[in-house]
């Protein structure tokens, strides 16, 4: 089961009433600063020596295996990296754990809703339950850094090729699939044959 544009439109919903529920009273806490562990999505207080040095607080974006935390300071364009001993959390106590989480459910917001503007189920799927096509293209160059990849196919009522963005690893061959259908999402993508393909024209 894939319809992964329904299950991202529920995800979005509950993050958005999440976000209501929440914001107010994140505007009302003040709790004790303590530290705590740091990870994505904390506000830090940076501190660096290299040239004149200097202090800044920004927002954890990656932690890596070796302990290394890229951090995108405010008023700074780029990423900078940073080791545990170079930051004081600042998302700490009700106060700083609200903050952390209310940035979390707006950058997945934001995710959502891009993949959901980007991955528009082509009508030719809507006109039909079950879809004959044959995949030509699969652009995964960057699939570390996406969980959506682009597929172009051929669908076989027509002649032309289209563009649908899908899950990573759903569509891994430039070969036929079977795409069922149902309420406007994708249910299912199987292998299919040439023989099916060229019979469902």
């Amino acid at each position: 089961m894939i319809q992964y544009r329904s299950i991202l439109t529920n995800e979005l919903i509950n993050l958005e009433n999440e976000l209501r529920i929440i914001k107010p009273t994140f505007k009302q806490i003040r709790d004790k600063i303590e530290d705590e562990e740091i990870g994505v999505g904390s506000r830090v207080l940076c501190t660096w020596t290299d040239g004149p040095g200097g202090q800044k607080e920004g927002r954890v974006l990656n932690v890596t295996k070796s302990n290394k935390f890229h951090v995108n300071r405010d008023g700074y364009a780029g990423i900078a990296s940073f080791f545990r001993n170079q930051l004081q959390n600042l998302s700490v106590g009700s106060y700083g754990k609200l903050e952390r989480r209310i940035w979390q459910i707006e950058n997945r917001i934001e995710k959502i809703k891009t993949i959901l503007s980007n991955s528009e189920i082509p009508e030719i799927l809507n006109k039909f339950r079950f879809n004959y096509i044959k995949v030509i293209d699969i652009n995964d160059s960057d699939r570390r850094r996406k969980d959506y990849i682009n597929i172009t196919f051929i669908h076989s009522k027509e002649d032309i090729s289209r563009n649908i963005k899908l899950p990573v690893k759903i569509i891994t061959e430039l070969t036929y699939y079977q795409v069922e259908m149902v309420e406007s999402d994708i249910k299912e993508i199987l292998l299919s044959t040439k023989d099916i393909y060229d019979k469902n024209k």
